[in-house]
């Protein structure tokens, strides 16, 4: 049976003074940073470069980021690299493996000195397709190379489970010679 949650079960103040990023503004997303936003919640908007989700966005009050730097706010590119390959080939090994229907779920939990992410997945890898690619070996690879560490297998309920801890440097983003959000050279 589900389990409902209302307002009063959630401590918001756990929040206070974190940034959220929803990846994609789509449907789900725009929701999803419109609830945050309405509750308090500093929110970031993390888009791919060229798409059509950056002035609407900005048209809501969203600062938009390119979707590696959204996560490793106030990291290096290389870390946000890192960050942005273990989301993506996460949720590509959940398309490829998982049970047909399966619920992935994308999260990041942020410390001063690192970043937490975790993709889970309620479908068992044993429904898909057997592991041949190099998926998790290249994740562990990348987490590896900035000094992060990656576990994946099953989830404690079912499903799977795909765990990164990377390390979050104080150093600034490099500028970028254009503007993603206008197009106009800086």
């Amino acid at each position: 049976m589900a389990k409902i949650y209302y307002e009063k079960d959630c401590n918001l103040s756990l929040l206070n003074d974190k940034t959220v990023t929803i990846i994609g503004y789509g449907s789900q997303g725009h929701a999803h940073a419109l609830n945050l936003k309405d509750s308090g919640v500093k929110v970031i908007i993390g888009l791919y470069e060229g798409s059509k989700s950056w002035a609407k966005a900005a048209d809501a009050g969203f600062d938009a980021a390119l979707i590696g730097t959204s996560l490793m706010r106030g990291g290096n590119p290389g870390e946000d690299l890192a960050a942005y390959r273990v989301v993506q080939e996460g949720l590509t090994n959940v398309l490829r493996h998982a049970v047909s229907g399966t619920e992935a779920e994308v999260s990041l939990r942020y410390e001063p000195d690192s970043v937490t992410i975790i993709v889970a997945n309620d479908g068992c890898v044993p429904g898909g397709s057997p592991g041949t690619g190099n998926g998790l070996r290249g994740m562990r690879e990348r987490a590896a190379a900035v000094d992060g560490e990656l576990e994946a297998g099953p989830g404690p309920d079912g499903g799977f489970l795909v765990t990164a801890k990377l390390p979050r440097q104080a150093a600034p983003l490099p500028e970028r010679s254009d503007s993603p959000r206008t197009g106009a050279p800086a």
